[in-house]
């Protein structure tokens, strides 16, 4: 997802338990964002836990939301951002206005959203993988592969702590059902649906 510079919800889902051990086992993230890679597979609660509230607004609203957000943390580096294109769905999908914060690099950890420029100065707000020797590196989670530029602290903006759209991805509630930490699991074998509650945290 690339972004230009412009300046704790609830889930309460309906879940078929077949569907969620079926879409577990293949790694189906719906809307068509299937990657079958062990990394990625096991970075997938991290971004559950990580992954930023995503808040429905009016069309046309999503940055007015955004930019009052940024405004009343009192801090001029908080900014928000315009994001389009794929590579985020199905947590976000194009067109969703972020809000992004300072954060140190030393402070960086898996499963995270943040805002870097790649390699041709272009903005990605993409998911940590794995820290290396020369940096993180990052990915959509609609990519099947990782990002050519590593997260550096030269590069790194900040970390998406929210996220404004019209409207919510197609796939985003398959998405967290299938992806949830395993202590949100469902306990009985026998029950054909259950009503979950997801919590994300607040940033």
């Amino acid at each position: 997802m690339n972004s230009d510079a412009h300046s704790s919800w609830l889930f309460l889902v309906p879940v078929p338990l077949h569907l969620v051990l079926a879409i577990a086992a293949v790694g189906l993230l719906g809307n068509g964002c299937a990657s079958a890679d062990v990394s990625f597979q096991q970075n997938r609660p991290a971004i559950f836990v990580e992954s930023p509230a995503l808040h429905i607004v009016a069309r046309g609203k999503e940055l007015v939301a955004a930019d009052a957000v940024a405004a009343a943390a009192g801090a001029k580096s908080v900014q928000t951002f315009w994001c389009v294109g794929a590579s985020m769905e199905p947590l976000f999908a194009t067109h969703t206005a972020i809000v992004v914060a300072p954060v140190e690099f030393s402070s960086l950890h898996k499963g995270m959203i943040v805002l870097y420029r790649d390699g041709d100065g272009f903005g990605a707000a993409h998911v940590l993988m794995e820290n290396q020797p020369d940096g993180w590196t990052a990915r959509g989670v609609n990519r099947d592969e990782e990002d050519s530029t590593l997260v550096t602290a030269a590069n790194l903006i900040g970390v998406v702590t929210q996220a404004f759209a019209a409207t919510e991805p197609a796939g985003r509630k398959a998405f967290v059902a299938a992806f949830a930490p395993q202590n949100l699991v469902l306990p009985r074998a026998l029950a054909l649906t259950k009503l979950v509650a997801y919590q994300f945290p607040a940033h």
